[in-house]
């Protein structure tokens, strides 16, 4: 394959994505992630670059618009709109229980009434 104007070849497993084989064999490290989760939009392998080039002229991407949600917790609720339909915008719950937090509050000196909210999603 012809990468940046450069002619470079590979033998790889095939579970392994175009990315991996750009950063971590080519060392190409701007190449981004995109598409881990359903995002990708197109992408193009061919023999030459002149098969290439008219590949990519007849790629047609049509975007439908979608409601944003800005709010973490509105995000959550079960009519907001879906990230990755029909899937839950919840990825992962976990329940953590130790200690007896009623019973250390007093002691802690720091109390807050309103519930917690994470600053960042974290995606995998």
């Amino acid at each position: 394959m012809k990468v940046n104007g450069e002619t470079r070849s590979a033998s790889v497993p095939a579970e392994t994505t175009l990315l991996a084989l750009l950063r971590d064999r080519f060392g190409l490290t701007g190449s981004k992630l995109g598409c881990d989760a359903g995002d990708g939009v197109a992408a193009v392998a061919a023999l030459t670059e002149q098969i290439a080039a008219e590949a990519i002229e007849k790629i047609v991407v049509d975007y439908e618009p979608l409601p944003a949600v800005f709010d973490p917790l509105e995000a959550m609720r079960e009519d907001a709109p879906k990230v990755h339909a029909p899937a839950s915008n919840i990825y992962e719950t976990k329940v953590i229980r130790k200690g007896d937090a009623d019973a250390a509050s007093p002691a802690c000196g720091i109390r807050s009434a309103s519930p917690y909210r994470p600053i960042r999603a974290r995606r995998r």
